[in-house]
């Protein structure tokens, strides 16, 4: 019996080093195969646990949101999650999904809802990126039009904003998101999402920890609860 959790470390590494041979000698496969883990079953909410921990690790006055949404968008102005946020500004080319949104959050005087009349990508310029904390992004009907709005972003990419984008498996996301000059993946929920950011500071640690912290938890809290999220990131 004593020599339990030693075979067991030796079978551990010699079963780490197969791993690591057949992806050395198959990479593509083995990515094939990361990116493509079964969805979450409420895959228009992975982004949640995200957005919960970011404004634990630094204040979030404003925030502009490419693509709105009643999880993400109903989540910013939530005062006990995002107790700093001053203005939210929004930008939607959906008009059913603009009006909803709009009737769900009547009366928000932080909220400011904007119908683009075109590709969402088009209105990016004349959003006011300078001084935002963070930006969202989670817009459009194809991917291609995304791609082109996360393009954009990083082309008026402000210094000290996180740009938070969701679905972040998806290739052409992966490959627009290559402009930022830092990015991080957060993969223990499909889909995935993404934070871009430019300035050389210490996000990358932050985010790595904030991670570790919903990996150990997301089997246990509900992935809509975002006061739980909070309460227990902020731990």
């Amino acid at each position: 019996m004593s020599d339990t959790p030693t075979t067991s470390r030796s079978f551990l590494r010699r079963a780490a080093g197969r791993l690591r041979a057949e992806f050395q000698q198959r990479p593509k496969q083995f990515r094939w195969w990361l990116y493509n883990l079964p969805r979450h079953p409420k895959p228009f909410a992975t982004h949640l646990p995200i957005l919960a921990g970011l404004p634990i690790l630094r204040p979030i006055r404003k925030v502009v949101e490419f693509g709105s949404g009643p999880f993400s968008t109903g989540a910013f102005l939530r005062p006990e999650v995002y107790p700093d946020l001053e203005r939210l500004e929004s930008y939607d080319d959906d008009p059913d999904w603009f009006q909803r949104v709009q009737q769900q959050n009547i009366g928000e005087n932080k909220l400011s809802l904007t119908l683009v009349n075109g590709p969402v990508s088009g209105a990016v310029a004349g959003a006011g990126l300078a001084d935002a904390d963070l930006i969202f992004i989670d817009d459009s009907k194809t991917r291609e039009a995304r791609a082109e709005t996360i393009k954009s972003v990083c082309a008026h990419l402000p210094d000290n904003a996180w740009v938070v984008i969701h679905d972040f498996e998806v290739r052409q996301y992966k490959k627009a998101a290559r402009l930022a000059p830092h990015r991080y993946a957060f993969t223990t929920l499909r889909p995935h999402v993404g934070v871009l950011w430019k300035s050389n500071d210490d996000s990358a640690d932050k985010l790595k920890q904030l991670e570790k912290k919903i990996r150990n938890k997301h089997r246990e809290i509900p992935i809509e609860d975002l006061k739980l999220w909070h309460d227990y990131l902020a731990q």
